[in-house]
């Protein structure tokens, strides 16, 4: 007679060579992406998955791994957009407003990406793993100051990097603020709630 978990190992999904990880991350992303967020662990990973924790570990040797690849792609998923938005013809201004524009919308259309982006998701992870992250953000502070400190100086600004330095740091936290208040919300306020009126003082400025 055969016993329900060997039942189980039966029906359990196929996955094709290579496969498993990029699997593992979407099922980490859909669990962030509830409303009713409870944190993530390697069993409960693993139970989602329909596998055993030692499978897990044969693609990844800790959850530090998982978070940090997680990270490496949004890197990927949102950087070559913001070098093709800072390349542009645009204005220097109109390029810090699509960028803004840009990271909202990608955290509207990704939920679960959002609790990491926020590090609702990385309570208690590694340090690592938190750099990791608060790097991505000082990436997108650095080219948002780049731009700003152009326009500072097309506009005769008297101290166009301090200026660029504090403006890019405001948007940083507006940017931060409104993901966490969306995320707060079980993702039902969406971001953006005040975009207009950040664009009207970013053109002003």
């Amino acid at each position: 007679m055969t016993n329900p978990s060997e039942e189980n190992l039966k029906t359990r999904r196929k996955f094709k060579p290579g496969e498993r990880k990029e699997d593992i991350l979407r099922c980490l992303v859909d669990m962030l992406g509830t409303p009713k967020f409870t944190r993530v662990t390697t069993a409960s990973l693993a139970e989602n998955l329909a596998f055993s924790e030692a499978a897990l570990y044969r693609h990844f040797e800790n959850k530090e791994q998982i978070f940090i690849l997680l990270i490496q792609k949004i890197e990927e998923a949102i950087f070559p957009q913001i070098m093709q938005i800072k390349e542009s013809d645009n204005l220097d201004i109109e390029k810090v407003v699509l960028l803004v524009r840009f990271i909202l919308k990608f955290a509207d259309q990704s939920p679960g990406l959002c609790r990491v982006l926020i590090g609702d998701a990385l309570v208690l992870e590694s340090p690592k793993v938190i750099k990791q992250m608060s790097f991505l953000f000082d990436k997108i502070e650095s080219i948002l100051q780049e731009m700003l400190r152009a326009h500072y100086n097309h506009q005769h600004n008297p101290t166009p990097s301090l200026a660029a330095q504090s403006m890019a740091n405001f948007l940083i936290g507006y940017l931060i603020g409104d993901i966490q208040r969306f995320v707060r919300s079980g993702f039902v306020r969406k971001p953006a709630h005040h975009l207009d009126q950040i664009v009207d003082l970013l053109l002003n400025s």
